[in-house]
């Protein structure tokens, strides 16, 4: 490890005060269990007393997660519409998921939108079609923009149970109106035995 930069931003007293610990931060190497370190030590002088070693990771070894905002404007005719949608970096296959949705309202500028909701703009914009863009960013504020997709996600829930308990009652009351049994099951795509669960209330 000689000769090799480091960041070194504290040494304490380990509480279990373990020699194979010690050897683990000041040896050759480091055990599986463990998260690899984000620096390197050069040189390092302790006290006798068993100790650990706190790293700090350099601005070089910080990795932020990129998104990418898909900015869809008034000029977008066939996009629906004015919005800007934040999505994973595409894998391996191209898919991509959504993380957040911010409408756009009376020709908002979308740059300021993504600002004013905790987002940090790091590209250029790549246009796609007339009215639509794609911009990479970063998360700036990560709390406002978790409230943000908290929200989303508990009235997507209150949505997902109002649809519940419409499929639920449309089947009841078609068994009770006397349908066939078999057909409410193959248009519902489960079994008869949920729909006459579903038709007695016991599930």
């Amino acid at each position: 490890m000689a000769g090799e930069d480091a960041t070194v931003v504290a040494v304490q007293p380990h509480p279990e005060e373990s020699a194979s610990h010690l050897k683990i931060f000041m040896g050759a190497g480091f055990t599986d269990d463990m998260p690899r370190p984000l620096v390197r030590v050069a040189r390092l002088t302790v006290s006798p007393r068993m100790c650990s070693v706190l790293y700090m990771p350099t601005e070089e070894d910080t990795v932020t997660t990129t998104y990418a905002a898909h900015i869809v404007t008034d000029e977008a005719e066939a996009l629906g519409d004015a919005e800007v949608i934040i999505m994973t970096d595409a894998d391996e296959t191209g898919a991509a998921d959504p993380i957040a949705h911010y409408p756009l309202i009376d020709g908002q500028d979308p740059i300021n939108v993504l600002r004013e909701n905790g987002w940090r703009t790091i590209s250029g914009t790549t246009e796609v079609e007339t009215g639509y863009v794609i911009v990479d960013v970063e998360a700036a504020d990560h709390e406002q923009i978790v409230q943000h997709v908290t929200f989303a996600k508990k009235q997507a829930d209150i949505e997902a149970q109002r649809q519940d308990n419409a499929w639920r009652t449309i089947i009841r009351d078609a068994m009770n109106d006397r349908a066939s049994a078999t057909k409410l099951a193959g248009a519902a795509q489960i079994s008869r035995e949920r729909v006459y669960q579903i038709r007695d209330g016991r599930r």
